[in-house]
């Protein structure tokens, strides 16, 4: 396993804190029982989601959506994952939703967020997942019961968490790129190590498709060629009830759902780049991912 230092320096970023804040409702074991959170980030964000507690034995995930869209998105995934005992964790990212009150206390939607080399707003929502995640850790969820799912940019936050915490169940990217608002994917990728990781893209977000041969790639490189899966939805919705019921198959068995359709999506997939590998990731950002 890699220093964590070694890994802090190839993510480009410095050790994170997160305070996580006492739920806003008691604790219950009922994973039917919605309990509305709020924490509080390392720079003073207060970030808001939905917790449902998992039954024992069974996983929670926390849910990371994308940019322009909200916790919401996942009400289809949340109620599978609750019939079936798991817990969920969905927040509001910094600027959207209900957590759109920055720390001196007025308002910040995400359209006044920069992404520019010396400021990218969205590379600070990372500390927001470690606020979550903080939370889930002191109500009982060890890393190794817990699991991340993204959305976009949500992907590339949660792939970056699990890097640093290297007992992360999985994690499952939807819609995944090489980069979102200048947030790089590649180096986190290349970081992440030995667990199940799913690549999830439809044929309509073409940014994604053309990205995720490469991103694939890399998957079975570093996650191992058994623990990496691929899942193309073709042109169904990213949140329809097809694709959460196949993103839910694979989070209840992640070995069984990738030999039920890995192959298939890969043979629909278009073939990476036909050049070395070491050719390719000198060009790639190394820092700052």
């Amino acid at each position: 396993m890699r220093p964590l230092a070694a890994v802090l320096a190839l993510l480009g970023g410095g050790a994170l804190t997160a305070v996580a804040q006492p739920p806003t409702a008691a604790a219950t074991s009922s994973p039917a029982t919605r309990i509305h959170v709020s924490v509080v980030t390392d720079d003073s964000w207060t970030i808001h989601g939905d917790y449902y507690p998992a039954q024992q034995g069974r996983k929670t995930v926390l849910l990371i959506h994308g940019a322009g869209e909200r916790r919401g998105m996942w009400r289809g995934l949340e109620t599978m994952l609750r019939r079936e005992g798991f817990g969920a964790l969905a927040i509001d990212l910094r600027g959207y939703g209900e957590s759109s009150v920055g720390p001196d206390g007025s308002t910040i939607t995400f359209q006044q967020f920069r992404s520019s080399r010396n400021h990218n707003d969205y590379a600070e929502m990372r500390r927001d997942v470690e606020a979550a995640a903080a939370y889930l850790r002191a109500r009982g969820v060890r890393d190794e019961d817990m699991g991340l799912v993204g959305a976009y940019v949500g992907g590339t936050l949660a792939l970056k968490y699990a890097v640093l915490h290297s007992s992360v169940a999985f994690v499952a990217m939807i819609e995944p790129g090489m980069s979102y608002e200048n947030v790089p994917t590649v180096n986190a990728l290349r970081a992440y190590r030995d667990r199940p990781i799913l690549l999830l893209y439809s044929d309509r977000d073409k940014t994604s498709s053309r990205a995720v041969p490469l991103l694939y790639e890399f998957a079975k490189r570093s996650a191992g060629p058994e623990k990496a899966a691929l899942l193309n939805i073709g042109s169904k919705r990213l949140t329809g009830a097809w694709s959460m019921r196949h993103l839910f198959a694979w989070i209840e068995d992640p070995a069984k759902a990738r030999q039920e359709f890995t192959v298939a999506a890969s043979s629909a997939v278009p073939a990476a780049p036909a050049v070395p590998m070491s050719s390719i990731v000198p060009t790639l950002p190394r820092t700052n991912p």
